[in-house]
């Protein structure tokens, strides 16, 4: 949503004022409002009525000419306490703290996109070098005064038409795709991280420098990444071109037309699952007691149930519930389920197929995971130990943990079995059950891009989710005992 900022677990409301009424705005170039909320709907809902109070104080400006203070009319209006004088005082210092931050963390992010144009201006100067040698060398070798140019791929002059802003660059593109899709921390993350790898591999800062042969020159830099990341990251880079055409910052799109080479075979193969020894020397190295709660939680829950490791780190207390359903016979039963939202604070999904409810495994519960997830208050998260970090991920720390653990003390040293492999055994598992791959992607969250799937209520019926994850098994594991006093846990 336009105007809408999200810092830490806090919202603010964020508008630049015309250039035509900043001195009439007692010189301040934007107006930055805490809303004082958490929670992304109510933040909506407040900046729509602070956006309107804003949309007032610019028609007063450009009525009077003269000096007006940023501040709601009804604020304006308010008999004022002594009380309430104070209190507004503390909210104006406050908010023009964090108006300083934020203008203090626009100036980083430009300067540091000026120290990448200055690294690109000097590689094209030791390129040009380069060329002059090379030219002199062969002059002398073959009595030719022909110009050594670049490398034949780059024949064809790398510029693109001059329509279009100029003086837009990459870090106008990024801004105007944040406007138009209004994405998470995690998407803009993966933005971030796609127009640096775009950068290194030549693209310029320039937009309407950028033409289909950078694209392609970026595209050949993934070539030690999966097709289905490259298929991302070409997908964010067309996202972000377009964005910009929207805005008029490009004529067209240099990216439309560049396509994954199908008969290109990829060099790193997907994610595979842990073989059952791999889970019977993972299992034994967990301990119910361990001072933080996730290292013992987090790769049981992901096995038996498939949730990505980000979306079991931010689980609340009450996102575990009971849920009641019939079976055939006619017998009623109370199941807990696993709810994975982005509902609550500091929750997030990597799609909206996402939302989903996942019954608690048997082997689960009996390990105590529903006991413990019923010690914790409602509101509070299951794990508090895991912290989230300056791009919003809630389970970074825990994952270079996790990693370390298995090449360093379980001996799992194949690169393709991480912790995503719980999530592929658990489809496995699935299959193996013979669970109809509808109810399966019900339960890990998959789209099948179906028009059907939108039909029907939010979540899927709980007796076909109960009756599926019944039937999810690791032939040959031990499992743990359910406390420290059990014996060596049966095989199933």
């Amino acid at each position: 949503m336009e105007h809408l900022i999200r810092k830490g677990a806090r919202y603010y409301y964020r508008r630049r004022v015309p250039k035509a009424l900043v001195e009439a705005l007692d010189g301040k170039p934007e107006i930055t409002r805490a809303l004082n909320t958490a929670d992304p709907s109510e933040a909506r809902v407040r900046c729509r009525k602070v956006d309107v109070e804003v949309d007032e104080l610019f028609a007063r400006a450009r009525q009077s000419g003269g000096l007006v203070q940023v501040r709601p009319p009804m604020e304006q209006t308010r008999p004022m306490s002594p009380a309430n004088e104070d209190y507004l005082r503390r909210r104006d210092e406050h908010e023009e703290a964090q108006r300083t931050a934020l203008c203090e963390s626009d100036e980083e992010e430009a300067a540091s996109w000026d120290k990448i144009a200055a690294r690109q201006v000097r590689q094209e100067r030791r390129q040009e070098f380069l060329r002059d040698v090379m030219t002199q060398i062969v002059s002398r070798v073959v009595a030719s005064t022909a110009r050594i140019d670049a490398p034949a791929r780059f024949a064809t002059p790398l510029t693109a038409p001059t329509t279009g802003a100029p003086g837009a660059t990459l870090v106008e593109a990024l801004a105007a795709w944040k406007r138009r899709r209004d994405p998470t921390r995690a998407s803009i993350n993966m933005m971030e991280r796609v127009i640096e790898i775009a950068r290194r591999s030549g693209m310029p800062l320039a937009l309407t420098a950028i033409t289909r042969q950078h694209v392609t020159a970026f595209l050949d830099s993934l070539d030690t990444l999966s097709r289905a990341t490259q298929r991302s990251y070409l997908s964010l880079l067309k996202a972000l071109f377009s964005a910009c055409v929207s805005d008029d910052l490009l004529a067209s799109n240099p990216a439309s037309v560049v396509k994954l080479d199908a008969a290109k075979q990829r060099s790193v193969k997907a994610r595979i699952p842990f073989s059952t020894a791999d889970l019977n020397v993972i299992v034994s190295s967990l301990r119910n007691d361990d001072a933080k709660p996730s290292n013992y939680w987090l790769p049981l829950v992901s096995m038996f149930t498939g949730m990505r490791m980000m979306e079991i780190g931010q689980l609340r207390a009450n996102d575990i519930k009971i849920e009641h359903y019939t079976d055939s016979a006619g017998k009623r039963h109370s199941v807990p389920f696993i709810y994975a939202t982005d509902e609550g604070d500091e929750q997030s999904l990597k799609s909206q197929s996402s939302k989903r409810r996942i019954p608690v495994h048997p082997e689960l519960e009996r390990l105590g995971f529903v006991k413990y997830a019923r010690s914790v208050s409602g509101e509070a998260r299951l794990f508090p130990e895991l912290k989230m970090d300056k791009y919003g991920r809630i389970t970074s720390r825990y994952s270079q943990t996790f990693g370390k653990r298995l090449r360093e003390v379980c001996k799992i040293t194949d690169a393709r079995k991480t912790f995503h492999s719980f999530r592929h055994g658990f489809k496995n598992a699935l299959r193996e059950g013979g669970v109809t791959e509808d109810v399966s992607d019900a339960l890990t969250g998959h789209s099948t891009g179906s028009a059907a799937r939108s039909y029907g209520d939010d979540y899927w019926p709980v007796r076909p989710l109960v009756e599926a994850i019944e039937r999810v098994s690791y032939h040959g594991l031990e499992c743990p005992p359910s406390d420290s006093h059990s014996r060596k846990g049966t095989t199933r």
